[in-house]
């Protein structure tokens, strides 16, 4: 069953938007205050902040911690995947007996 779409108004860095996402009220209200809050983070270490400059080096800080996180899922996953196969070697009949 997919999410209804609503539409918000919505102010970031002192521009405003409407947006159209299936994510709910809170939700979206959440993820706007998070952008809003690094971007001016970001402009606040810099000298001459316009608008693009600071979307730009706000993004790729998003995207160095989408990677960093994505590398972190996959190492726990991985070690996972050992847990479970010196469980089963654990387990395994032979080294019951």
């Amino acid at each position: 069953m997919t999410k209804e779409v609503e539409y918000f108004n919505v102010t970031v860095f002192g521009e405003s938007f409407t947006l159209a996402s299936d994510e709910g009220a809170a939700e979206m209200d959440d993820l706007v205050r998070k952008v809003d809050f690094l971007m001016r983070q970001t402009a606040d270490r810099l000298k001459n902040p316009d608008a693009k400059k600071v979307a730009i080096l706000t993004a790729l800080k998003l995207a160095r911690d989408v990677s960093f996180l994505e590398a972190s899922a996959a190492k726990q996953y991985e070690c996972g995947l050992g847990l479970i196969k010196r469980i089963e070697r654990e387990l395994a009949p032979e080294s019951l007996g």
